[in-house]
């Protein structure tokens, strides 16, 4: 596996690690009333390709598909 696909591999494991204990924190407030569920849509980088030293952008799409608002920080 090349450098770069193993740094976006790590930021996207990071971000999903990330996304998955603020969900979990917040359905268990409100168990009783509905369900929330966050769906990761799609990912994007911008360089696609990240060099040694290079600063970019990363974008994920979340979206929620369970019946109660979700809060995340």
């Amino acid at each position: 596996m090349k450098l770069q696909n193993k740094i976006l591999a790590t930021i996207f494991l990071i971000m999903l690690a990330a996304f998955a204990g603020t969900v979990s924190a917040a359905s268990a407030d409100d168990e009783n009333s509905g369900s929330a569920y966050l769906t990761i849509t799609s990912v994007s980088s911008d360089p696609s390709v990240f060099m040694y030293g290079d600063t970019g952008t990363v974008t994920v799409k979340v979206k929620n598909t369970g019946t109660t608002s979700v809060n995340y920080q």
